[in-house]
């Protein structure tokens, strides 16, 4: 497990940026095998991040992807504003954009 100074001027008590203080959730994830933590701490490590730092990217990254019927409403959306027939190529044009994972 990464440990953070305490006495990093730029880190509170708790090893956080204090610009997060208050709006910080902590999450234990139990059970993980040991092959997987192994494998994310090796890219954290080739990132040039903490492995928490890591897990906290990836967990951003996440929660930014739209849900999917919010998806389909911009789909939808974009498809009526051409108001033409649309080709199969550009339908799938559009779904590529919308991918979840590019």
């Amino acid at each position: 497990m990464d440990r953070v100074s305490t006495t990093d001027p730029d880190r509170n008590q708790n090893g956080c940026d204090p610009s997060y203080a208050g709006s910080m959730a902590n999450v234990t994830v139990k059970d993980i095998p040991e092959d997987q933590l192994a494998a994310i701490t090796l890219r954290a490590k080739v990132e040039g991040l903490s492995t928490q730092a890591y897990l906290r990217r990836i967990i951003a990254r996440e929660a930014a992807i739209p849900l999917l019927p919010d998806q389909l409403r911009e789909i939808m959306a974009e498809m009526q504003a051409t108001r033409t027939p649309m080709s199969m190529e550009e339908f799938d044009e559009i779904r590529r954009r919308n991918r979840r994972y590019p």
